[in-house]
């Protein structure tokens, strides 16, 4: 089960069959990080998750970011 203050974003990758899922802590950080590497035009955009693995994705190569929205999961009886 993921903790109640990390976000789940999905990545969509060019001729992948799957997306590529993580999950994130700082969704503006996330957005801004990628948004700067559009636009500077980087080869590689480096994604680290909340637990903290990095992964390297080929910026040309990425097809779509879906950022699903925040929400508190509890457990138990609410």
């Amino acid at each position: 089960m993921s903790d109640p203050t990390t976000v789940n974003v999905k990545i969509g990758v060019i001729f992948a069959p799957r997306e590529i899922e993580i999950e994130i802590v700082d969704v503006e950080a996330f957005v801004s990080e990628f948004e700067s590497a559009m636009a500077r035009d980087s080869s590689i955009w480096w994604v680290t998750d909340a637990s903290g693995r990095r992964r390297g994705l080929v910026v040309d190569k990425v097809s779509y970011v879906d950022i699903e929205p925040e929400v508190n999961r509890s457990i138990g009886f609410g």
